[in-house]
């Protein structure tokens, strides 16, 4: 009987004298075991090499690297057992389990620690995991999401990509790599339930196929599709089904008020769809077409290719990968950008992994990087708490190496001394993964329930799921297998001669221990610097000066498409509520604005001199605003005039432009006057005034260039007005509903809240909050994985010191210099520690500094409180084993030895 060919080369590997020995009774084994029913066929080849290969494997190498002829047949007897009989295998595996819990119940306190400390890195690294997998690696449910790309447009004067416009999106689904092209945008529609008040509603308006596209799976009722173009119909989210019908059944076939007009409820989609345009918590979806006869407004950018609004996923066909399609749309993309106007020239096509430009189209950019640095940090995490186990692992085994010496001696196997010892921290690491994962669980729940400054809902959804729960799994086995298996072996390795012999000493003379406790004070130190200078930055954005006035100033924001305003209609609407809000009591000044700085939108455009070569667009925040627009912000005017009512669509089109972006086109000259350039406009425009710099998207920003367009020349359907008041203006808020009502009462006004609550509540002190949170509660892990591996190695090296230190006490030194000694040897391991720290914090801190206000990256102050408190933390855990040094009885000590 033949054995497999795996089994007569692993053979080779071995030893002569051991093939001579055992070399035949091996082989033998093997192959009766394969003639076996249930190793018959290609599928049992396969099984029976996974379950004895690779113990065939390590047997060999350690049969050729074996010294000791004994110690090779012990270990070819265990495992020609194991083969003959491999349930006996097992029940030894389960018999040392039990035995390791045994054991690890008669020391709570060594287990308890051990769990904490992996509970915490794994925590850590479970949280950040979560998000990254939320916002990046999470496909949309159902089948073969893994294909789904998303498309973009990408830019000459930016790297991040955008969203594509209606035009594209039907040029797009007749390319070649693609099944099927789907396109959605989101919009606030108001809308009112049978029986219930009018509410505003986040709508996903979609493109025909979209559901079928997406194989989106329905809760109740059925999705849209093309046939039903033709009239409107409405089909709920989940979410919008409990807010608007509180689940009520009924709602399929009901019929709701939308944006004037009458839906009918199709469906309801599943609850783990999330939708594909961000984060908002949407409230149903309807078709581009029923949204065009709702809107008539809307029809502009439904036919225009420049306005860019629909996010776009396409599906690719079996076998083609996203760097083929990328290729074969090449020549589409050059003839879309060849249709647009002049100005508006320079896109290209841009494919992205569906997951990936979720949250915007811009995600893919700026998303991983930041993904990948919070990973790297946690991930440093997850190695000092193994570390940190290992230690405490260690000195658990050292503690019993007369004990296994002596098994050694007695002819023990290596294997089956070490199995145990791994098997207690692997049973740690996954109680420590289970605790870790709660903690992940708590952290990102906390986390998805932090809100912006927005009217609509937002939900990140980053609750981890089955794929985390695998990580997490794994990441615990692993870290058990690690800590244990190196301090085990570590012991085993010096021989039973050695163990016996080996006396331990000065926490430096352990050069592994020490690395460790370094490591961890570095690592400590870097992600405390970072947390606190994310947290000072916080407190800096709360009272900074942002370039604009945020007191006495309240805002509220009307979008007249919604009720299907043409521009003329629309801007009556606009003039008349603006001098109605003028004329309240306590306002002194009332505009409008497009857009409010550190909100959730915005407009960037290149912007270049006129006569300046196209494509070499310098990338500038937009805001069209009414007369008294800088005034009513208070922000200054270095020179020429604000807009006045005479720049209308009759007048010569101008522009005002921030010092920045007038030092950048037109450097050590004259902006008055001057003509400037912005994609996606036919004209240019002359320059009547430069304001000051302000911040416009997140403080700290390096880039403010800014262009002021008026509001009369360059209609907005959605506007914020903004007005200043003499006292708070709390008051005023009603009041602006109040008169929007009198002139449309079905007219929606959103976002109501001053301007403290807008720039406090934004995304500028979101991303704050988030990011300070995060670094600062990495920090303080590290600082507890340092303090606690600092004990550890202070406390085993005191054990193993002992009898030094009764001889040092019988020759007279006294209990307080033996507990200054050990005291030091903690110091100075803080203290390297710091030398190697304080560099990674610096260089943690650069690569934030974008996030910082008010405080520099080589903040002194910060760098010297958090020296101090490590070295504090690190006197705190050498107190302990300094105390135990000082209590030791020379009489019972030196007779114990």
């Amino acid at each position: 009987m033949n054995a497999p060919l795996w089994a007569r080369l692993a053979l080779r590997v071995c030893d002569a004298e051991f093939r001579r020995r055992h070399g035949a009774e091996l082989l033998d084994t093997v192959a009766q075991m394969r003639a076996e029913p249930r190793y018959e066929g290609p599928a049992g080849a396969l099984r029976h090499f996974a379950e004895t290969g690779g113990d065939l494997v390590r047997l060999a190498v350690r049969q050729r690297s074996a010294a000791l002829t004994g110690v090779a047949r012990s270990g070819f007897d265990a495992f020609a057992a194991g083969l003959r009989d491999p349930r006996s295998a097992v029940e030894g595996v389960v018999h040392d389990t039990w035995l390791a819990a045994r054991a690890l119940r008669r020391r709570k306190a060594y287990a308890l620690t051990v769990a904490a400390t992996l509970a915490l890195g794994l925590g850590a690294h479970l949280t950040i995991f979560s998000i990254a997998h939320a916002l990046l690696g999470t496909p949309l449910p159902g089948a073969d999401g893994e294909r789904l790309v998303a498309v973009g447009l990408q830019s000459s004067a930016s790297p991040a990509p955008s969203a594509l416009s209606a035009p594209d999106v039907r040029d797009l689904a007749a390319a070649a790599p693609f099944e099927s092209v789907v396109a959605a945008a989101a919009d606030t529609l108001p809308l009112r339930a049978p029986g219930r008040e009018s509410t505003v509603a986040a709508v996903t308006i979609v493109s025909p196929g979209y559901f079928e596209g997406l194989r989106v799976r329905m809760r109740a009722g059925r999705g849209l599709s093309g046939h039903d173009d033709g009239f409107d119909a409405l089909v709920l989210s989940d979410a919008g089904w409990e807010r608007h019908f509180h689940r009520d059944p009924a709602a399929i076939g009901a019929v709701v008020r939308l944006a004037g007009r009458d839906f009918t409820v199709l469906g309801i989609t599943d609850p783990a769809f999330p939708g594909t345009v961000g984060p908002v918590e949407l409230d149903g979806y309807v078709s581009l077409a029923a949204y065009e006869r709702a809107v008539p407004t809307a029809r502009d950018w439904v036919l225009d290719r420049d306005a860019r609004n629909l996010r776009t996923i396409a599906r690719l066909r079996e076998g083609i990968g996203i760097e083929q399609a990328q290729a074969a749309i090449a020549p589409l993309s050059a003839r879309m950008d060849a249709e647009r106007r002049p100005a508006s020239r320079g896109q290209r096509l841009v494919l992205h992994p569906e997951p990936m430009a979720r949250l915007e189209p811009a995600a893919p950019v700026f998303l991983p990087p930041v993904a990948a640095v919070f990973l790297a940090l946690v991930g440093l995490l997850v190695l000092v708490a193994i570390a940190n186990v290992a230690g405490l692992a260690l000195a658990r085994v050292l503690d019993r190496r007369r004990e296994l010496a002596v098994r050694l001696a007695l002819g023990a196997g290596r294997l089956r001394l070490l199995r145990p010892l791994v098997l207690e921290c692997v049973l740690l690491g996954l109680v420590g993964g289970g605790l870790g994962l709660g903690l992940a669980w708590l952290a990102t729940t906390w986390l998805g329930e932090l809100r912006l400054a927005s009217d609509l809902p937002i939900s990140f959804r980053l609750r981890p799921d089955a794929r985390v729960f695998a990580v997490g799994l794994a990441l615990s086995v692993a870290a058990g297998l690690l800590a244990g298996a190196l301090p085990g072996l570590a012991v085993l390795r010096t021989g039973a001669a050695g163990a016996l012999r080996e006396r331990g000493g000065s926490v430096l003379r352990g050069r592994a221990r020490a690395a460790l406790v370094v490591a961890q004070v570095a690592v400590s130190a870097a992600l405390l610097v970072a947390g606190a200078l994310l947290l000072q930055s916080l407190e800096h954005f709360r009272g900074m000066d942002l370039g604009f006035a945020r007191d006495h100033r309240a805002l509220a924001n009307v979008n007249v498409r919604l009720r299907g305003l043409d521009p003329q209609r629309g801007a009556a609407f606009f003039d008349a509520w603006l001098e109605r809000a003028k004329a309240l009591p306590g306002v002194t000044r009332a505009s409008y604005a497009s857009f409010v700085p550190i909100g959730l939108n915005n407009d960037v455009r290149a912007a270049r001199a006129e006569g300046a070569l196209a494509g070499r667009g310098t990338a500038a925040w937009t805001n069209a605003v009414a007369e008294d627009y800088l005034a009513a912000m208070g922000i200054p005017l270095r020179a020429g005039r604000e807009f006045a009512p005479t720049d209308d669509a009759g007048a010569p089109r101008v522009a005002i432009v921030n010092e920045s972006l007038a030092r950048e086109l037109w450097p050590g000259q004259e902006a008055l006057g001057r003509r400037l350039v912005l994609d996606g406009e036919a004209e240019p425009f002359t320059v009547v005034g430069v304001a000051a710099d302000s911040t416009y998207n997140l403080p700290g920003e390096t880039q403010r260039w800014c262009a002021y367009l008026p509001l009369r020349q360059n209609y907005r359907a959605e506007r914020h007005l903004v007005a200043v008041t003499a006292g708070p203006p709390e008051p005023l808020l009603p009041e602006l509903r109040r008169l929007a009502a009198e002139l449309d009462p079905e007219m929606p006004v959103t976002d109501l809240r001053t301007m403290e609550a807008h720039v406090q509540g934004g995304k500028a002190a979101f991303l704050f909050r988030i990011a300070g949170a995060l670094t600062g509660s990495f920090g303080a892990i590290g600082f507890a994985l340092a303090a606690v591996g600092l004990y550890g190695a202070l406390a085993y090296a005191v054990g193993q010191r002992v009898p030094e230190l009764a001889v040092r006490l019988a020759l007279g030194a006294t209990a307080r210099q033996l507990a200054t000694a050990v005291v030091r040897d903690g110091l100075v391991l803080c203290t390297l520690g710091l030398l190697f720290g304080l560099p990674l914090a610096f260089g943690l801190a650069r690569a934030l500094e974008n996030l910082l206000v008010g405080v520099a990256a080589t903040d002194v102050a910060t760098y010297g409180l958090v020296a101090l408190l490590l070295a504090a933390g690190a006197a705190l855990a050498a107190g302990l084993p300094a105390l135990r040094a000082s209590r030791v009885d020379p009489a019972v000590s030196l007779r114990a030895e």
